[in-house]
Parts: C-alpha cells; structure tokens; sequence
C-alpha cells in the first residue's frame, strides 16, 4: 500500500487547482435586501464621463470599472453557512501550497514577502503609482481649506501641523510587483499646495527613504511598526524645536531594543492565514509620564477615543489628531511634553481645542487617506 502514497498524493495535488477553481466559483443564498439580478456596468453613471480630459477619462473609467469590480464580487461572493469553514484552509492551501495570493484586490504579495494593501482600499494602487491624481478643482478646494484652517489656528495663537504617514508602498516600492507610471502622485501635488499655502508639513517621505534600510514597517501589516514610528516621532520633533525650544526628545539610547515574533499582522489577518515575522521593539527604559484618561466620547456625528497623559517633561500642551498609524506615536510623543491629548478622529472639533487651550495641534494623516 505503501508503494501507491505517492501516486495518491500526485493525483491530489493536480486535481486541487480544478477542485479550487469550482469552490471559487460557488456562490450562495443572497442577502434578503439584496437585489437577485447582475448589477449592470453604466458608463454614463460613472466618473469617467465626467472628466476633462483624455488621461482623466482613463482614470476615472478605472475607478468607474474597480467599483462595478466590487459590486460583483459582493453579489457574487460566498454566503453558505460552510464559508467560514472553508474559506481557512482554502486560503491556507492557494498561499502555502501554490504561492497564490488568495485576494489579490484585498491584498497584494511583494517580493521578499512584503505584503501591501490591495485596491481595495482607497485605490491605494492607483494613488500610489500616479494613476489617479487630483484635478485642478479638487487641489484648488484643498488649498482653500488649508488656507482657512491655517488663518484659524494664527488667529487663535496656536501652533500646528501636519503630517502625512507614507504609503508602504511608497517606502518600499522596489517590493511592490507593480511599477509607478506617474511621479506626481496625490501627495507630490499636495506638497506643492501646502508650500504656497504656507502650510506647516512635517515631510516623512525622503526621511523615511534614507532610513529605509532600518524596516520601518511590518511586512505582513499595513502600519509602520515600533522603529517606523520613533523615527517619524524623531522628525516630528526635530521640526517642533524650531518653535519649542523647550522640548527634550527621546534619543534610541533611552530605549531596550529588542525582537519580537508575530504571527498575524492586518494583511495576514484578511486573508486568514499566520506568517511568523520579525520586528524590532522599543520599550522606554525610565517612563514618566502617567495616564490620567481613557475613554470613548460619542460625538453628535461619530465616536472616538480620548487618551491623556501628563508628565513633568515641559509645560506645554499638545493635542493630537490622527488615524491607526497615530497609536504607534503615542508612547513616543506622551514623553515629550506637560500634558498630551491624543483623538483617534481625523475630523477636526475646532470647539474641543479650543476648549483644551494647548499650545500645539498635531495632525497625523496616513498617505492613503488623502
């Protein structure tokens, strides 16, 4: 018997690509709000109809072609009380055993196994590789707007800035099995902006480039990880001191550096599969500062977190806006000064800072949210 194991196992592995082709193409009960026909492709009701020009009007029909993508995918997808059974070990099998990336619009696998978000996600792709830019409305409306919130904080004598996390993608861009066709990329355009607005940006992008050897972010999650964040708070402070003299910040000699093994990062956890990785982690030798709030405040509009720290660092007061990337700076930036308050909300509440009185805003904003 013994003799045919190896026959048994070479008929498996040739039919397990049909047998995946079939269970992809599965589909099952609808949701009861859901339509029970195809949706239809419209080019009159899309965006690309809408554009100016040639080069917009392929940008936009991307866009326009990405989102009728979805919406199949959605119609189609599976929906039997078996998926959740199934779906692990079918992505297990079409990653470990037939190195497929088993949702490439979810999640796109790089060389060196680097992972990068997919489509999906704000057309990180197409941003990132200058497919889709701004037009020349939407930059006009956005330096507008810079330029009221910049006139808001002069006039209320507050200083703040902003910056912007890079893309992985952008950092890492040699990993990434798709080639940039376009440098002026959304983020190229709103420097330009920022600079005539004479809007206060905090550039990590060529920081990051000359630093990229050190692996500022985690390979199998979209985030920068520990090294990623203390050298954006490095730059971040570095810019402040011009205007805060005050300020002490964190050198790499106040932290134990140390490797850490994970196995599921937010790309990894899409697709349902472990990949072991490396990382390095800072933890602060002597903390000081101390937690006196952690709370979610629900807003008329949306709910967000409230986290603050005090500390004997300086008498200044900061107050932070941002994103996901934002809750890698924290550890970093709570040490930096008298009293940080920190909001996981991108939306401004011009009333909550005036109410706080800080002296300093900073504003994270990831690349992909532009």
């Amino acid at each position: 018997m013994k003799k045919y194991y190896a026959t048994y196992l070479f008929l498996i592995v040739i039919t397990l690509p049909i047998v995946m082709e079939l269970f992809e193409k599965i589909s099952g009960v609808q949701d009861e709000n859901e339509s029970s026909g195809v949706p239809s492709f419209s080019l009159e009701a899309g965006e690309a109809v809408k554009a100016n020009t040639f080069l917009g009007f392929v940008a936009n029909l991307h866009v326009d072609l990405s989102n009728y993508r979805k919406k199949l995918d959605k119609h189609y997808r599976f929906k039997n009380i078996l998926r959740p059974v199934l779906m692990k070990p079918y992505n297990v099998l079409k990653s470990d055993v037939f190195n497929i990336n088993p949702i490439p619009e979810k999640v796109i696998t790089g060389d060196d196994g680097w992972m990068f978000l997919g489509e999906n996600h704000s057309n990180v792709i197409s941003e990132t590789i200058g497919l889709l830019t701004f037009s020349e409305t939407e930059l006009k409306t956005r330096e507008e707007y810079y330029l009221i919130k910049n006139k808001w904080f002069k006039e209320n004598n507050i200083n703040y800035s902003m910056t912007i996390a890079p893309n992985k993608h952008s950092v890492y861009r040699e990993y990434l099995p798709i080639k940039k066709i376009n440098n002026k990329t959304k983020f190229v355009q709103l420097k330009a902006v920022f600079k005539i607005s004479d809007f206060k940006l905090i550039d990590l992008a060529d920081y990051y480039d000359k630093h990229k050897n050190e692996k500022l972010f985690y390979k199998t999650d979209s985030h920068w990880n520990s090294m990623g964040a203390f050298l954006a708070y490095q730059k971040i402070m570095d810019e402040l001191k011009q205007y805060f003299p005050e300020i002490n910040s964190l050198k790499l000699k106040d932290f134990d550096v140390e490797l850490m093994t994970t196995t599921q990062g937010d790309l990894t956890s899409m697709l349902d599969i472990k990949i072991k990785e490396e990382n390095k982690v800072l933890s602060l030798k002597n903390p000081t500062a101390e937690q006196v709030i952690n709370n979610k405040i629900n807003h008329s509009k949306y709910i967000y977190s409230e986290l603050r720290y005090n500390s004997s660092a300086n008498k200044l007061k900061v107050v932070v806006f941002g994103d996901s990337y934002s809750a890698g700076l924290v550890k970093y930036l709570k040490e930096s000064f008298g009293v940080s308050v920190f909001y996981s909300n991108l939306d401004f509440d011009y009333e909550l800072i005036l109410k706080e009185k800080p002296d300093l805003v900073i504003q994270e904003l990831a690349e992909r949210g532009l």
